[in-house]
């Protein structure tokens, strides 16, 4: 994902495609991701989910996810790579 792309583009088309092939099918209940442009996933997803992963920027999954361990989810936390909204 190129952190150049601000307004989303291929980028966007990436982020939604590896969220499609990480949750399969049935994304989870309660749960919605809004990326950096505004746009949601699950694109039918309530507005009054219980929680919104906010992702940030372009790169914001990718530092969520490159290491799979727990402090990188951390480090990507605290460097505002992404927020949660919602309980």
């Amino acid at each position: 994902m190129a952190a150049s792309d601000p307004s989303g583009g291929p980028s966007r088309e990436l982020t939604l495609r590896i969220l499609r092939e990480l949750t399969g099918s049935t994304p989870p209940p309660g749960v919605r991701v809004r990326l950096w442009d505004g746009t949601c996933w699950p694109e039918n997803a309530p507005s009054d989910a219980a929680a919104t992963v906010v992702l940030t920027h372009p790169g914001a999954l990718r530092a969520m996810l490159l290491s799979s361990s727990e402090a990188a989810l951390g480090e990507a936390y605290l460097q505002n790579d992404f927020d949660v909204e919602g309980d």
